[in-house]
């Protein structure tokens, strides 16, 4: 195992995916290579920094922790159309 010893988070981030431009859509790959941080607002600056690194345009999908229904049926359907495994 080789360590790379970088000096700012842009050389982290040029490190660890230093073949982002050519891997980006490649799953294994990807899952293969990752940055752990202390906080969150350091994880947000190596993935927005991370993020510039890529050609085109980007767009942010919204989650929830959780969701209100308008009755019980709703929520049985929804249950049956996500399932927790699904979602995890």
């Amino acid at each position: 195992m080789s360590v790379n010893v970088v000096h700012s988070p842009k050389e982290l981030v040029e490190t660890v995916f230093c073949d982002l431009e050519s891997n980006f859509s490649d799953l294994p790959w990807l899952t293969s290579h990752a940055i752990l941080a202390l906080t969150n607002s350091r994880l947000r600056e190596l993935n927005t920094q991370t993020i510039e690194r890529l050609n085109g345009q980007f767009c942010t999908y919204k989650s929830a922790d959780s969701v209100q229904y308008d009755s019980p049926d709703a929520q049985n359907a929804a249950q049956l159309r996500y399932s927790q495994k699904l979602l995890n």
